[in-house]
């Protein structure tokens, strides 16, 4: 009875709108995070076979290496290929951002950007979004709260559109 009621009232205090609407958009925000998981699945795989084969061309033991990364990853990893498997996404997107600058626009260059800094912030980015689609939070109409670099749009003319159309950016989360 009670959820009628409410139904009802917020029916009726929103003009032009229906229960209906309500309902699509729900089912919409349900089916979207699986689409996204699923392109995200490939994502995933493909940044663990090139993360693991580009740092494996230069050593074996590349987790050993301290100067393939960053200083400030320059800890002793597990054996990489071993560890790129049993990683989360989220655990390759950081042991993306400590590897040197050289590195990443070796494997950036792969997926057709230059420049692996702005890769390292998409992998960043794709692992917010992938987390909230496993966690089954809100995904449509979202601010994000970790906002990616664009590419170039000579490198990347497909995303000329998002560059001048603030209704196509993404909003960083504002505080409450």
């Amino acid at each position: 009875m009670c959820q009628h009621i409410t139904r009802r009232i917020a029916v009726e205090n929103s003009p032009g709108t229906a229960f209906q609407s309500a309902v699509d958009r729900y089912v919409f925000d349900k089916k979207l995070p699986l689409l996204v998981l699923d392109a995200l699945k490939r994502i995933e795989i493909a940044q663990r076979v090139d993360i693991s084969h580009g740092l494996g061309k230069q050593h074996k033991f590349a987790y050993l290496q301290p100067e393939l990364f960053h200083e400030s990853f320059s800890s002793k990893l597990e054996g990489i290929w071993v560890a790129c498997e049993v990683w989360d996404f989220g655990t390759l997107s950081t042991l993306f951002d400590g590897m040197s600058e050289a590195d990443q626009d070796v494997t950036s260059t792969q997926h057709n950007i230059s420049n692996g800094r702005i890769f390292a912030s998409w992998l960043l980015s794709l692992n917010y979004l992938r987390n909230l689609c496993a966690h089954h939070s809100r995904l449509w109409n979202r601010n994000i709260v970790d906002l990616s670099e664009l590419p170039p749009v000579a490198q990347v003319p497909s995303l000329a559109a998002f560059r001048n159309d603030p209704r196509r950016q993404a909003h960083p989360d504002t505080p409450a």
